[in-house]
């Protein structure tokens, strides 16, 4: 039956049942599976799909994804996390993203997309990330969109706390059109939460926590805040076009603006009476810490097919962000002091605002730009008995620059600093058997990689990364992966130049006395920072047993040790807090402070992490879906007939 007939016999029936493709229809004979209103032809390439021979560990289609019941493509990378982190990165950074089979300037690009545009998402390990220019060191996932889609979207929502406030309201705008390559989206998003407060949760008040000796107040939860009060406003838009047919274009252009006012309880200071000294709240206005950061960035990406088997892809982008942070410390005592001296006013009275003064706030600013641009050309040297010989080979670029300052009691302190980085990237993907090119068949499909890169920091030197491994797929739905890995990093400009921020009455967990205590916390770069050197090993599998069944499992094993390791400490036990020197071991008491500058730790191993992760996708209404369809094709088989 022709494609043309078929559209008529679908035309005169008055039906639009299930959208099938015209590559569909005319090869009835095509094994055809359903999922929700899309027919799959099983049995070709699928569109889209990465380069090279690494199956994907989980693909999802149509009906997978809306089983998440989420609304954009942020939300849907959120809910699957589990299955894209990844236990061979330095930080949770998320995975790579692609489109279509191609690189993308970042994920902006598509966050903010419609999950009703993506026909499928296939999730791959670490390993493919090479063949993009990237390290190994994160998962990849691919997006495959929709040839045809537009949709325009308002949302509202909000929600209410149990008790006292917390209230959130949230809203979003957006317009999304897909036409083959062509693609564009816009979207605008505001967000407002009311802040929480301690007294209204059950917190337990700190027994040495300084009290009101006029008993105005009982204590000062009612000054403090769990959760602050927040603000965020974001605008995102991309453009994509198709220059040619062998060359995509996108650009994507994104600006946030966030707000946060938070309490920090009451102003408290000690007051010497004669031989008493007196810690007290000094008044009923709280601590301030207000916060406020705009950040704007672009992107931009273009994709050359330069040949059947070469390719050429360039991305770059830019973020430039400007954070503010007020923070009170409290009053200067000074006057208060003498007044007491003189008599002239009691320790356990109320003191004057005249002999308070005004409160002293630090000012802290950051202004933080990065910029960033990579040119990947892959494609096949030549061929072996097993395959061709594919080559991966990335030349990129990036720099960083940092303006931060300070403001206590009058005294600004300032640092200024900047990074630029050049480097390279070449993967190599050998072909060692294949059943496909009937070479060593009994082995399956068996490929060994070997990668290098070196990266010029200017403000350290020479980094290197070598890396080789094997991926081995013995039978279809079984891959094995081991790969080992030696890199270095330098430290960012943030771990050892940001600002140093002095926040007072700060609730911390004492891990040693085994409560919740109010310090003074310090935060902040250290200049002293050095590169780390990490040594990795990996050994995983994947494993689909049933093939009408969408069921996966998986298992990872990996060995890391890191020296000169870089860490920020959370929270301090006693014996790793007596591990540290003597001028970092935090004070406790009423002058308890907090150091949350980050460290260097001379040796850190890893340990050996073992993770086994099984996935399952059951379809439910796939077997009516088929034979719905089959009936839908009869039909247009007879309704083609009687039109002859």
């Amino acid at each position: 039956m022709s494609c043309r007939r078929a559209g008529s016999a679908l035309l005169r029936a008055g039906c639009s049942l299930f959208a099938l493709s015209p590559f569909a229809l005319s090869t009835p004979a095509a094994a055809q599976s359903v999922a929700s209103d899309d027919i799959v032809v099983t049995g070709q390439a699928p569109p889209g799909a990465v380069i090279g021979d690494i199956p994907a560990q989980n693909q999802l289609g149509r009906a997978d994804i809306d089983a998440y019941g989420v609304g954009t493509v942020s939300e849907l990378l959120d809910e699957i996390a589990s299955q894209t982190s990844s236990n061979q990165g330095r930080s949770d950074d998320g995975p790579v993203v692609l489109v279509n089979g191609k690189r993308i300037s970042g994920v902006n690009e598509v966050s903010d997309l419609p999950t009703e545009a993506i026909l499928r998402l296939d999730i791959l390990p670490e390993e493919v990330a090479l063949k993009y220019g990237y390290d190994a060191q994160r998962k990849v996932v691919n997006i495959i969109l929709h040839r045809r889609f537009r949709s325009q979207v308002v949302n509202a929502g909000g929600g209410i706390a149990t008790a006292g406030q917390g209230e959130n309201l949230a809203g979003d705008v957006g317009y999304t059109r897909i036409r083959d390559n062509d693609r564009v989206s816009v979207t605008a998003r505001a967000k407002s939460s009311a802040s929480l407060l301690e007294s209204e949760r059950d917190v337990i008040v700190d027994p040495e926590a300084a009290g009101d000796p006029t008993g105005r107040v009982s204590d000062d939860r009612a000054y403090r805040t769990l959760s602050p009060a927040t603000r965020s406003y974001m605008l995102n838009a991309t453009v994509a076009h198709q220059l040619s047919e062998t060359a995509n274009l996108s650009w994507n252009g994104r600006a946030d603006y966030k707000t946060s006012k938070a309490l920090n309880g009451l102003p408290t200071g000690s007051l010497t009476d004669g031989d008493e000294t007196v810690d007290r709240i000094l008044s009923l206005d709280p601590l301030h810490q207000d916060t406020r950061a705009l950040t704007l960035s672009s992107g931009v990406s273009l994709n050359i097919d330069l040949s059947k088997t070469w390719r050429m892809s360039v991305i770059g982008s830019y973020s430039h962000s400007d954070s503010r942070t007020d923070s009170d410390r409290g009053y200067d005592l000074d006057d208060v002091q003498a007044a007491l001296d003189a008599g002239d006013v009691a320790a356990d009275g109320v003191l004057p605002a005249s002999l308070l003064g005004a409160m002293g706030t630090q000012k802290a600013r950051a202004l933080q730009d990065t910029g960033s641009a990579s040119l990947l050309v892959n494609g096949k040297l030549f061929k072996l008995p097993a395959g061709n010989v594919g080559m991966n080979l990335r030349l990129s670029g990036d720099m960083s620059s940092l303006r931060s300052s300070s403001t206590l009691d009058g005294v600004m302190s300032q640092r200024t600093s900047s990074r630029t980085n050049g480097g390279a990237q070449i993967s190599f993907d050998l072909p060692i058997a294949s059943r496909r090119n009937g070479f060593l068949p009994v082995l399956g499909t068996l490929t060994a990689n070997m990668n290098a890169s070196v990266t010029q920091v200017s403000d350290y030197g020479t980094l290197g990364t070598l890396g080789y491994g094997l991926s081995w797929t013995p039978r279809t739905g079984i891959t094995i992966i081991a790969a080992v890995n030696n890199d270095r990093t330098a430290p960012t400009l943030d771990q050892r130049n940001s600002p140093t921020i002095t926040t007072s009455n700060v609730r911390v967990y004492d891990y040693v006395r085994g409560q919740s205590v109010t310090v003074t916390q310090v935060s902040g770069g250290n200049p002293a920072l050095t590169a780390d050197n990490r040594h990795q090993f990996k050994l995983g599998a994947t494993v689909k047993p049933l093939t009408k069944v969408n069921l996966t499992l998986s298992a990872n094993y990996v060995s890391s040790e890191t020296r000169d390791a870089i860490i920020s400490l959370t929270g301090v036990s006693s014996a790793f807090g007596g591990g540290l020197p003597r001028s970092l071991q935090p004070r406790r008491g009423r002058d308890a402070d907090a150091d949350r500058h980050a460290l260097r730790q001379c040796r850190a191993r890893g340990g050996e992490a073992a993770a086994l992760g099984p996935q399952f996708h059951a379809d439910i209404a796939q077997a009516q879906a088929s034979r719905a369809a089959g009936r839908l094709r009869a039909a247009m088989a007879a309704g083609g007939g009687a039109g002859r």
